[in-house]
């Protein structure tokens, strides 16, 4: 498979070094002086992205990624990877099973998961949040969407409800459990309703913003692995970075530098549901690979109480008392 993923694009002699698999099996390759990305868009086992794909092709929404990722390289000086054409000239190319293959440029650096998060890198992981969705908001003014990507909205909800239904149905959590996070889902719909009526509030966003997906150069953050991008609230971005981020100096300086560089002020308040919500998408995306995770019920069991029944209970998640 690999063999026939390079034989694709223009390379001399490419070495190929699995990273992981997880929504895509990503390679580093090295040819030459040259270091890639390559991705080929094969999912582990237990891993559906069908709530949000729905019946539209793999290929369409790869398509639109890619241009995101151009839009943002031409838009904002921040050097996120762009794509690397195939020999045919195409930016996705498949094997002969269907499989889609895309190559992308290569950023050095190291993910942030990697590095001691000071007060200046976690401002600064803020900082280029809020250029990024300056950007995106621009995009967001035109009347037709240019990139065809998901849609993180009150439809998926309900695609979510049945996922972690069918989760209790197979026995990979309990009633209880269902239960809970069923009402933090209306939950999250209720207050998705009240943002929606909030002016400019939506806007593409990265969706996925954990720190193997942010890349320090030495200079400046670099978020990569934009496949789960997608349109709904700003805030999404900054739910997924407090739900990553979790000491309380991290947070107040990654929303400073988000503040400082959009010229708003962030409602904590307002992020919450989106925090909530980046766990329950865990559940209903990967839930079928539960059975191979030990730690998955107890987790479930402290995310319930610790965040889905509060959040429904209009407690605070991310105000600190």
């Amino acid at each position: 498979m690999i063999d026939e993923a390079l034989a694709r694009y223009p390379l001399h002699d490419p070495r190929a070094q699995v990273i992981r698999q997880n929504e895509n099996l990503t390679y580093r390759v090295v040819d030459s002086d040259r270091v890639h990305l390559l991705r080929v868009h094969r999912r582990v086992p237990g891993y559906t992205l069908d709530i949000l794909q729905g019946s539209r092709p793999a290929a369409d929404y790869l398509h639109g990624e890619l241009g995101v990722l151009r839009y943002l390289r031409e838009t904002t000086g921040i050097p996120v990877q762009v794509p690397v054409p195939s020999e045919d000239g195409e930016d996705v190319t498949f094997l002969a099973d269907g499989t889609p293959v895309t190559l992308l440029e290569w950023v050095d650096g190291m993910p942030v998961e990697d590095v001691q998060c000071t007060p200046e890198l976690a401002w600064t992981i803020g900082e280029t949040t809020a250029r990024m969705h300056s950007a995106f908001r621009a995009l967001g003014r035109e009347r037709h969407p240019p990139f065809r990507r998901y849609a993180y909205d009150q439809q998926l909800l309900l695609g979510m409800i049945g996922e972690v239904r069918d989760a209790e149905r197979q026995g990979q959590i309990t009633g209880d459990q269902l239960l809970c996070m069923v009402d933090a889902l209306i939950e999250i719909g209720h207050r998705m309703d009240a943002l929606d009526r909030v002016p400019d509030s939506t806007c593409l966003v990265h969706s996925d913003l954990s720190p193997s997906n942010l890349v320090w150069t030495g200079t400046q953050v670099v978020p990569i692995d934009f496949s789960l991008s997608g349109y709904s609230h700003h805030l999404m971005d900054l739910g997924s970075l407090l739900a990553q981020f979790t000491l309380a100096e991290e947070r107040a300086a990654i929303i400073d530098g988000y503040e400082t560089a959009s010229g708003h002020r962030v409602d904590l308040t307002s992020v919450e549901p989106f925090y909530a919500m980046q766990v329950l998408l865990f559940v209903a995306c990967q839930h079928n690979q539960s059975p191979r995770w030990d730690w998955f019920p107890e987790t479930v069991d402290r995310w319930c109480s610790t965040m889905f029944a509060p959040l429904c209970r209009r407690e605070s998640l991310l105000v600190p008392a």
